[in-house]
């Protein structure tokens, strides 16, 4: 339904206006810190509470006011059967004054983790959440020390709704006392009654038979919870006014940072990836636990991979067995540094930095959007179109994840979007969201409004570029650098540059870069496809056969980094290939099918090594038809040169040593032999005997009388000097055997 014409015109005044008269009215998002509780709660797990919350504290980089703690993490059911590490850690967040305490429970939380999720301030549950079941087995004598440690965490006013959850006999009644709502045991009515509880309401809250699991409507009703339905830790902060930074966990927790420098540059291709990866893991296994990302023109390429790094950049985040977490720091110093996909990477990192000038989420390359409205913008030749949809569900769940907002990412994509920040007061805080300007204004229409409008984050007409202080004042970034130096990046963190180390390219990434280049890849095959042709004509030659298996092992190899599980498929049709043509030539003599087909799949393997995929487009396919024809002319090329470097390899100098001389016998006498000249002296050499002139491995020469003549075995070898019968002729093909 349409607004009506004046509502229209009110809301577009109030867009336009609110920036200025309502963002000088409340201060900016404040800096926060979820702290995950593991289950079931024990010693160790209280003091990591306690170790990331003090260091939260005292941390001098941000200001920590409000402190949330997740009481089912992984989104798991939540409980403790041990009553002391639940007390302990009860005892240290009830010391927690200064602080605003907040207990987040999304799930089930029973048994004695109850107990420091009230010992909280304030109490916030998900849809899913349900807190109680303290007891195990309610028949069971109870604790008398347990239960006096519940009720004075509650509270006296809600003591009794605690200790439901403890005695199934308990029936909560709700009066007044003192003005404020009081909740009691029924059984305790008249001594209720004497202490000035009034207003007594007949009907229990909760009757008596079974112990209390409350959910979280439940749960506001009897003033043990101040918030329901928030069922992440993004809609948390926004809650409570928590920048995004406060959704990142401290990785280093409180050691020493042993920081590293890293450079991104390029195209995001498995290349790319690899070469990445690979100085990563390299930092990481000297001990570093603070990276530096700096990027610089990085972007194109594929969302996929991208999406790859970003999630390997957050697992070096976890805890893990073999290592300590490691802290990821993107710094983006300039525009267009960090562009379309490269975002994904940045997204990826513990924190952000940029540089004061520098921009962030530009995807108007992929969606053919510009700056003022719609155009074309062209990608390369090589690189197929990625669907703008599948990319930005992927960054938009990559954003859940980080704790920003997918509503940024999809301005970046959608330009008909238009993005607003609104506020609602919820007791003494101030809740922000962003919202589609279409839902506040159905907001706006409903008999209770619940959001107020502060400013306009994006407007119609062209997609959403973050700025770096627009992305500071959402808390995408932690921190804006005046100048695009990564000194300043390293002054922020305390960071004497003198300490840093630089992640440098290192020599494999220089040989995989040298052998990729074309000239190089085609000069390889080249060689590689002479020496092989070289030993199946010269049997018993074997430096040709080392030299084509070491051509193409580094061909396969340099392309291995950027082509991925492609490479498996190329590696295989080039065997298959060589197994088809071994096939044509020992097996089945003359030049059919098989040997076409080796020759084909040769070339097909050769070429899809050097593709990052499989061809998506026309552009794809014009691609890779011209690495055919490329290599395909090259192996022709190799083909010739092989026929006339085995013709005129026994007379060069050096060379000729490569190939076995028949005993007792020069290359000069070898070449003075009569060879047979065709199918007829062939078939007449049917049951003759001679000697092996070389080794037979299965072929190679054996001499008749005075001629000399290329044969093969029946597959085994034969050494030079034995004595063979000819046992068989197929045209120019003559099969030995030793006798």
């Amino acid at each position: 339904m349409r607004l009506p014409l004046f509502s229209s015109l009110m809301l577009g005044l109030a867009l336009l206006s609110g920036t200025s008269r309502l963002q000088a009215q409340e201060p900016a998002a404040e800096d926060g810190v979820f702290i995950v509780v593991n289950t079931p709660i024990t010693s160790d797990v209280v003091n990591l509470v306690k170790e990331k919350t003090e260091r939260a504290r005292v941390r001098k980089d941000r200001i920590i006011r409000t402190v949330i703690f997740d009481f089912n993490p992984s989104d798991q059911d939540a409980a403790t059967p041990d009553f002391a590490p639940c007390y302990e850690l009860a005892k240290y967040i009830r010391n927690l004054h200064e602080l605003t305490t907040v207990a987040f429970v999304h799930k089930k939380v029973f048994r004695h983790t109850v107990l420091p999720v009230l010992a909280c301030k304030e109490l916030v549950m998900g849809s899913d959440g349900r807190i109680g079941d303290v007891i195990s087995d309610p028949k069971a004598p109870r604790d008398e020390l347990e239960e006096q440690a519940y009720a004075k965490i509650a509270g006296e006013n809600r003591a009794a709704i605690v200790l439901k959850m403890l005695d199934p006999n308990v029936e909560v009644m709700r009066g007044r006392k003192n003005g404020a709502e009081f909740f009691f045991d029924r059984r305790r009515q008249a001594e209720m009654v004497n202490q000035g509880v009034v207003g007594i309401d007949q009907t229990p809250v909760l009757t008596a038979g079974k112990t209390a699991l409350l959910d979280g409507n439940e749960a506001f009703r009897m003033g043990l919870c101040k918030l329901t339905n928030k069922d992440s830790w993004q809609q948390v902060a926004e809650a409570y006014g928590l920048s995004a930074n406060s959704l990142r966990e401290d990785p280093l927790q409180g050691r020493a940072p042993v920081a590293c420098h890293i450079l991104l540059h390029g195209k995001i291709d498995n290349a790319f990836s690899e070469t990445i990866t690979r100085r990563i893991h390299r930092a990481v296994g000297q001990g570093a636990n603070l990276l530096i990302l700096e990027f610089q023109a990085c972007g194109g390429g594929d969302a996929n991979t991208a999406r790859r790094m970003a999630e390997n950049l957050r697992e070096l985040r976890d805890n893990n067995l073999d290592r300590a977490p490691v802290m990821t720091v993107a710094f983006i110093p300039r525009s267009d540094d960090a562009t379309d996909v490269a975002t994904f990477i940045a997204f990826g990192c513990s924190e952000i930095v940029m540089g004061k000038d520098a921009t962030l989420g530009d995807f108007r390359s992929m969606v053919g959007v510009g700056s003022a409205g719609p155009r074309k913008f062209k990608q390369d030749q090589g690189e197929a179109r990625q669907d703008p949809k599948l990319v930005a569900d992927n960054l938009e769940d990559l954003a859940k994840e980080q704790g920003i907002s997918p509503l940024l990412v999809r301005g970046m994509f959608d330009p008909d979007l238009e993005i607003v920040r609104v506020r609602n007061r919820v007791g003494g805080s101030i809740e922000r969201r962003l919202l589609s300007a279409q839902d506040y204004a159905d907001d706006q229409k409903s008999p209770d409004p619940k959001w107020q409008l502060e400013n306009t984050i994006k407007h119609k007409g062209k997609t959403l570029v973050l700025s770096a202080q627009l992305a500071k004042d959402l808390g995408v970034i932690r921190d804006i650098t005046e100048t695009p130096n990564v000194r300043d990046v390293y002054a922020k963190y305390g960071l004497d540059p003198r300490t840093v180390r630089e992640a440098s390219p290192d020599w494999l990434d220089a040989i995989a870069e040298f052998l990729r280049h074309p000239v190089v890849s085609v000069l390889l095959v080249m060689i590689g496809a002479i020496c092989l042709i070289l030993e199946l004509k010269m049997p018993g030659a074997t430096a040709p056969g080392v030299i084509a298996a070491v051509c193409f092992v580094l061909f396969f190899w340099s392309y291995s980094q950027l082509s991925g599980q492609i490479i498996i498929l190329a590696v295989l049709l080039f065997i298959l290939g060589l197994i088809l043509i071994g096939i044509e030539i020992f097996v089945m003599p003359g030049f059919g099918f098989v040997g076409i087909s080796g020759i084909v799949l040769v070339i097909i393997g050769l070429a899809i090594a050097t593709v990052e995929r499989m061809p998506q487009s026309g552009s794809d396919w014009i691609h890779l038809g011209g690495t055919l024809a490329k290599f395909g002319i090259g192996l022709a090329v190799s083909a010739v040169g092989a026929i006339v470097l085995a013709h005129y390899l026994p007379s060069i100098p050096i060379l000729n040593r490569l190939i076995l001389t028949p005993p007792n016998q020069s290359h000069e006498g070898i070449e003075e032999a009569h060879p047979l000249p065709g199918v007829e002296q062939a078939v007449a050499l049917l049951g003759a005997v001679g000697n092996s002139a070389t080794d037979l491995r299965p072929s190679g020469m054996a001499k008749f009388g005075e001629q000399f003549v290329d044969v093969v075995t029946e597959g085994n070898f034969i050494p030079a000097g034995a004595k063979v019968q000819v046992i068989e002729v197929e045209g120019n093909r003559i099969v030995v055997k030793e006798v």
